[in-house]
């Protein structure tokens, strides 16, 4: 079912007042899918296909479903007091990853809750975060099956070391490692992994070794291996040619960071909880979204200032905002996070380890739904059961589950909401550009301004190495015609690493959310 909102959204006991269906449709984020979604699709081959790659499935879908997510309209289901019989509406949700924050909380509170219970023991943890340069991050957006490997070099060379300064080689540290395709602002892409490691390890008697200590120059000797074994693990498989890899080698400023300031001590189940929602946070905040239907602009601001860029705030064309969130919808069947060492279940089986729940002053029925239970989640987040009865505080009841259009369009006139639908407004061209704007555009084409953000695989836009064209100076080089790249699906696909050929059917498959 969809989450509903609070009247009153203030966390603090005892000011709950109830709760309503949310509206997403009032969202700035749901204005603008319906003004520029359709211009977004009509456009993307050919402005952001060289960029982003082709738009994957699971990525039109999210973006499809989500006008779809928390509306009555669409689906509803009737819920009844036992009791004194007052009856409400519940929408249905789409349940996709990476765009509906509604139901990416959901996602969110349940992995953190079993984690806590089940993965995690009582014991101090710490956070690593390993950053890349820029110029390898391109090989992570058109190959996914990296962050798989990028984790096990982080992983073990974390394990290296843990062994090395408390001098037990049979040490088993537990990681639970969460890739991310994002930074402060969802404007680049910038692959990734949080690492939630225990600040130690376990032996084969079961007891627990604290580690000593991590001091600046153990980080920085860490980030060095990791550079050095990641730009190897690279040219092994054949993304790096050895000259840009020795010159990756030589810089004296790397682009390569590892971060380790955040621990959380034993017994702070409550910082671990919060150390967890973090790794798992959504790409961007909904709230920080202003969409000003007026310019087709959105002003987006983070919940921090962006430490390179000294600012939260971007400003950008509405549709090229939409490509901006489209980049980081996970890619169907493949895993956001991954257990190693004492945090897989063979290892916990062996050492007899278990978690330790989170205690919350939680009310028994509330309590019995179970952890998946919608109603169970709507309390942790805003402090109130929406099964309980506002009215006469008994106990609601699905009486029904209404899918057919001409029921509900009955349903919402007879109760006074809204039953139009939704309409996506048609596909519009980009704006014409004044004469003297298009004189002042750059003299390079397109794909050697994004460099770094094109398929290194892909020949005509491989221009790491190369110099752009020479021109003769006397009118801009335009994008025309014979330079825009083809857009026949399965030729951009086939360049792609780790894609093989694929057809329509396979494109049509479901994403597999059920897989993580």
């Amino acid at each position: 079912m969809g989450a509903c909102c609070l009247k009153s959204r203030a966390k603090t006991e005892g000011r709950r007042e109830g709760y309503a269906t949310r509206r997403p449709e009032q969202s700035d984020l749901y204005r603008l899918l319906l003004d520029h979604l359709e211009t977004f699709f009509e456009g993307y081959d050919h402005r952001f296909q060289p960029r982003h790659g082709y738009l994957r499935p699971e990525a039109r879908r999210a973006l499809e479903e989500f006008i779809q997510c928390g509306v009555l309209r669409f689906a509803l289901v009737r819920v009844r007091c036992r009791d004194c019989g007052e009856e409400a509406l519940v929408p249905l949700s789409c349940r996709r990853r990476g765009l509906c924050t509604s139901c990416h909380q959901k996602r969110r509170l349940v992995w953190a809750e079993w984690a806590m219970e089940e993965c995690l023991p009582d014991v101090a943890y710490r956070q690593w975060v390993f950053s890349l340069p820029k110029a390898l991050r391109v090989y992570f957006r058109f190959d996914r099956e990296l962050f798989k490997g990028l984790s096990r070099i982080v992983v073990d060379e974390l394990t290296r070391y843990m062994r090395e300064v408390t001098g037990r080689e049979d040490l088993e540290p537990g990681f639970v490692v969460w890739d991310h395709t994002f930074g402060t602002l969802p404007d680049s892409y910038h692959p990734h992994p949080h690492v939630c490691a225990t600040d130690g390890g376990y032996l084969p008697d079961g007891s627990f070794v604290p580690l000593p200590r991590v001091r600046t120059r153990d980080t920085e000797a860490l980030c060095e291996l990791l550079r050095h074994r990641v730009i190897g693990w690279l040219l092994k498989k054949g993304k790096l040619s050895e000259e840009l890899a020795g010159s990756l080698l030589s810089w004296g400023h790397s682009g390569f960071s590892l971060d380790a300031t955040r621990r959380v001590a034993a017994g702070r189940r409550d910082r671990l909880e919060e150390l967890l929602l973090y790794m798992s946070r959504h790409p961007f905040i909904a709230g920080g979204i202003h969409y000003d239907a007026v310019s087709g602009t959105v002003h987006y601001r983070a919940f921090r200032k962006h430490k390179g860029r000294d600012t939260d705030t971007i400003s950008v064309d509405a549709v090229e905002f939409i490509a901006m969130l489209a980049q980081h919808i996970p890619h169907a069947r493949k895993h956001q996070v991954r257990y190693y060492g004492a945090c897989t279940p063979e290892v916990r089986k062996r050492l007899e380890l278990s978690g330790k729940p989170l205690k919350i002053a939680m009310p028994a029925r509330t309590a019995a739904r179970g952890r998946r239970s919608w109603a169970r989640l709507m309390w942790k987040v805003y402090g109130v059961d929406p099964q309980i009865c506002p009215k006469c505080g008994g106990e609601r009841e699905i009486i029904s589950v209404i899918l057919r259009d001409d029921v509900i369009v009955k349903i919402l006139d007879h109760v006074g909401l809204p039953s139009k639908l939704p309409a996506l407004k048609p596909a519009r061209g980009p704006p014409i550009q004044p004469a003297a704007q298009q004189a002042t555009r750059s003299r390079l084409p397109l794909h050697f301004e994004e460099d770094c953000f094109v398929d290194p695989e892909y020949s005509e836009f491989d221009c790491i190495d190369d110099e752009p064209p020479e021109t003769d100076g006397t009118q801009p080089t335009q994008v025309g015609e014979n330079s825009r790249p083809p857009t026949d699906l399965l030729e951009l696909v086939n360049h792609y690493p780790g894609k093989q050929l694929c057809w329509a059917s396979d494109l049509a498959e479901d994403d597999g959310d059920k897989a993580e």
